[in-house]
C-alpha cells in the first residue's frame, strides 16, 4: 500500500448544467483537475485576460496560482472535478506539468476515453469515502497522461503533427504488433529515424519506443485487475517471451512488480 500512500484524495463532484457567475479561487493546499464536458466556460490565470473553453477540455489548478472561471453564457456547462494532494501530486507536477503553464489547460482530443476513466475516477472517490484509493491513483495517473499527451497533440498541429497522432491512435489500438519505427519513418513519413524521433517526442512527450511501452503496461495493469490471469499469461498475451523480463519492465514503470501490484489492488 505504500506506492500509493503518497497521494490522497480530498472530494469530487459532478454538476450538470453548472451556471455559477465569475469565481476568484485560490487553492493554496491541493490540486485540482477540472474537466468541462460541454458546454462555455471562461477561464483566467492570475487576473491575465481570460479565454473562453468549450468543452470537451480539461485544466489542472496548480496552488501557486489563482484562477478565475464560471460559466460564459446562461446555458452553463458540464463541469467535474476532483482535487488532491500529496507528495505523488508534487511530482507529477513537477515532472511532467509544469510545462502546461501558464495556461494550464488542454483541448482533450479522445473525449470518449477522457470521459470513461473521468466517470471511473469520479465514482471511486464519491463511493469510497476513503482518501487513498490505490486504482484511483492509477487512474488519475492515466488521466493526467492523457490531458499531457491532449496538450502535447494540441502543439504539434499541422499535416506533420495530424500523421503524429493518428500513429498514436493506432499504436493505443495495437500496442503489441511488432512496430518498426525506422520503417514507418522513411515509408510513413519520409524523413531519416532521428526527426521522425524529435518530432514525434516534440508532439507526444515521449520517444516513440518509451510511448510504446507505456501504453503496453497501461494495457498490462488494467488486465491485472482480473484476478483470473496469471501474471505468466499476461505476459505472453503482452509479447513477452519471459515473463522474468515482462516483470522487470513493469515495475521500471509501474513501480512495483506486477504480483505486489495486483496486492495493492486487493486484487
Amino acid at each position: 500500500m505504500d506506492y500509493f500512500s503518497d497521494l490522497k484524495f480530498i472530494n469530487a463532484g459532478d454538476l450538470d448544467g453548472c451556471v455559477t457567475g465569475i469565481v476568484d479561487k485560490r487553492y493554496p493546499h491541493k490540486y485540482s483537475l477540472q474537466f468541462n464536458q460541454s458546454g462555455r466556460v471562461s477561464y483566467g490565470v492570475n487576473h491575465n485576460r481570460a479565454v473562453i473553453l468549450e468543452g470537451p477540455v480539461v485544466y489542472l489548478f496548480l496552488t501557486e496560482n489563482s484562477y478565475q472561471y464560471g460559466a460564459a453564457d446562461g446555458v452553463g456547462y458540464h463541469h467535474s472535478f476532483v482535487n488532491f494532494a500529496g507528495p505523488r501530486a508534487e511530482r507529477i507536477i513537477r515532472d511532467g506539468f509544469l510545462r502546461l503553464a501558464p495556461e494550464g489547460f488542454a483541448r482533450v482530443l479522445d473525449p470518449d476515453r477522457f470521459t470513461a476513466k473521468f466517470a471511473e475516477l469520479l465514482d471511486l472517490v464519491q463511493r469510497t469515502g476513503s482518501a487513498v484509493i490505490p486504482m484511483g491513483v492509477v487512474l488519475l495517473d492515466e488521466l493526467l497522461l492523457i490531458m499531457r499527451e491532449s496538450r502535447m497533440s494540441n502543439a504539434g498541429s499541422g499535416a506533420f503533427g495530424g500523421r503524429m497522432n493518428d500513429l498514436a491512435d493506432r499504436l493505443r489500438n495495437d500496442p503489441f504488433r511488432n512496430w518498426n519505427f525506422r520503417e514507418l519513418a522513411g515509408k510513413r513519413f519520409s524523413s531519416s529515424y532521428s526527426h521522425f524521433r524529435r518530432r514525434f517526442k516534440e508532439v507526444l512527450g515521449q520517444a516513440p519506443y518509451d510511448y510504446l511501452l507505456r501504453v503496453r503496461m497501461e494495457v498490462a495493469a488494467s488486465k491485472l485487475r482480473n484476478a483470473g490471469i496469471s501474471v505468466k499469461q499476461l505476459a505472453f498475451e503482452c509479447g513477452f517471451d519471459d515473463p522474468v523480463v515482462f516483470s522487470r519492465m513493469f515495475k521500471s514503470r509501474m513501480g512495483l512488480s506486477p504480483k505486489h501490484y495486483r496486492e495493492s489492488l486487493g486484487g
